[in-house]
């Protein structure tokens, strides 16, 4: 909302987003809501640059917060996809392939994937991951 453009002291300072998302989610909102400014102030440069430590610290994430939270990851996770529809899923390959499973194992005992045969992909989604 305050900074015009990116400027390199901002970049600098995103490398503690991940780190404070490393000690616990207690601060989980408050990061996405970062790193969504930080999208969409540094676009392409901020992903280049972070792109990893971004998708490591959204991976941390998945299977490990509550629905309300994982929401808000998803919600950024859309925008970086709504902004970035080339480079984004490369880059969110991994992040998506857990996504994936998790959903796929929480869903295996309801009626979507419940079974014989239909229990197997589940299974082999998650061994992918």
């Amino acid at each position: 909302r305050n900074a015009p453009a990116m400027t390199p002291e901002l970049m600098t300072l995103f490398a503690n987003v991940p780190k404070i998302l490393s000690g616990g989610f207690e601060h989980l909102a408050a990061c996405v809501r970062l790193l969504e400014a930080y999208v969409l102030l540094g676009g392409a440069d901020f992903l280049s640059a972070h792109g990893a430590s971004v998708v490591f610290a959204l991976q941390t994430t998945v299977g490990n917060v509550r629905e309300e939270g994982m929401l808000l990851v998803l919600r950024a996770v859309e925008m970086i996809l709504v902004l970035f529809p080339t480079e984004a899923p490369a880059l969110l390959e991994a992040l998506l392939a857990r996504m994936a499973a998790t959903v796929a194992l929480t869903t295996r005992g309801g009626g979507a994937c419940k079974g014989g045969d239909l229990d197997e992909p589940p299974r082999v989604v998650a061994e992918a991951c």
